[in-house]
């Protein structure tokens, strides 16, 4: 199931990358963030309500749940961003303790969720701050980022992770 999230979360940050490039349109763009949050809301429910039950990993599924709906309504509605921003900071450092929670036994994961924890930095700066002269660098950061949510999402789904 972790294999699915990754992919998905891949996906919608290579579009997302390519927006920041002028690529895409945020309408279009938010649609996607509507559909890998209501798929990673699925899963938190699966997490919650049948055995063997995680409330662990569902909670962390929940913390990045509450960007990608946000975002979703954001971009296709055209609402302001800064308190999702401040949000995003919220994420980036709860990454911390929970990468270094689950290390010893999941390594591979704990390093992934520190990268994403330093885009939704990344994001904080844009939209919490306004800092819009980091636009460039946070869109092929998150261009890298989309790969590595991509790539080993993939592996995780043919079991090869």
């Amino acid at each position: 199931m972790g294999g699915i999230a990754f992919f998905f979360v891949g996906a919608v940050l290579f579009v997302t990358a390519l927006m920041m490039m002028g690529k895409a349109e945020p309408k279009s763009v938010g649609i996607f963030h509507g559909l890998v949050g209501i798929l990673m809301l699925a899963m938190v429910i699966k997490l919650f309500f049948v055995p063997p039950y995680d409330y662990f990993t569902a909670t962390i599924l929940l913390l990045f749940i509450f960007t990608y709906i946000p975002v979703c309504a954001s971009f296709t509605f055209g609402l302001d961003s800064k308190a999702l921003g401040w949000y995003c900071l919220v994420v980036a450092l709860a990454t911390i303790p929970v990468g270094m929670h689950i290390f010893g036994v999941a390594s591979k994961t704990s390093i992934l969720l520190w990268i994403y924890g330093g885009l939704w930095f990344c994001f904080f700066l844009l939209m919490g701050l306004g800092r819009t002269g980091l636009a460039k660098f946070v869109s092929y950061y998150t261009l890298v980022v989309s790969v590595l949510a991509l790539v080993p999402g993939y592996l995780m789904i043919i079991e090869k992770w």
